[in-house]
């Protein structure tokens, strides 16, 4: 009896059950939303998953606030201990333009799956999981305010980690072709245009690091 209360502790058997049951139906939905006080204004990303019994999954997420993007995944899901694992598949071969970009194939994220029964969950910080959904995997414990990281579509573009440790060069001229940085707690931050456009320069860090 020990053995087998070792074994059913060590598979986290008890997690996989309980999810097991919950989509025996055919589809299981999970809500989450992390939403950031910038100091008179909310940033929010929001997560829309729908997992399916056939082991599919799609998910939609939007982010709101400072900056907005969004982005819509299908997939595959499986179990990985307390968690579930989801891997984004292969957009469809003529994505419609007038819908959600698809993620790229191959990102993979776990989330927990007590999260996923409790079926709508919210936040003050982002979860370990958000940065590796939204692609932003590298930037995971870089900063716990969502403001304070670069969009999905200025992440493709970074230095990869061993460049990213080489000593800083002096930021680039703020020109309206390679953009505006400021140094906010020794990062190297774009500045968005709505700050531009609302806030002086001189006040450019300030905001970002509200």
């Amino acid at each position: 009896r020990l053995w087998a209360s070792f074994l059913f502790e060590s598979l986290q058997l008890k997690p996989r059950i309980a999810f097991s049951k919950a989509i025996h139906a055919g589809e299981l939905t999970y809500h989450h939303s992390t939403v950031c006080d910038l100091g008179g204004m909310e940033e929010c990303v929001s997560f829309s998953f729908c997992f399916s019994s056939t082991k599919d999954y799609s998910l939609q997420w939007f982010r709101e606030g400072l900056t907005a993007d969004n982005e819509q995944q299908q997939g595959n899901w499986t179990f990985a201990g307390k968690m579930i694992r989801c891997v984004t598949g292969e957009a469809p071969t003529a994505p419609d333009v007038r819908y959600l970009r698809f993620a790229p194939a191959g990102r993979v994220f776990e989330v927990p799956i007590s999260a996923i029964l409790s079926v709508a969950t919210s936040a003050e910080n982002p979860e370990v999981w958000e940065f590796d959904a939204r692609g932003l995997a590298r930037f995971r414990g870089r900063s716990s305010r969502l403001h304070l990281l670069p969009t999905e579509t200025d992440a493709a573009s970074e230095p990869t980690p061993s460049q990213s440790e080489l000593p800083r060069r002096a930021p680039p001229q703020s020109t309206d072709e390679m953009g505006h940085f400021v140094e906010v707690d020794g990062d190297l931050v774009q500045v968005s245009q709505d700050i531009i456009d609302n806030w002086p320069e001189s006040d450019w860090g300030t905001a970002l690091a509200r």
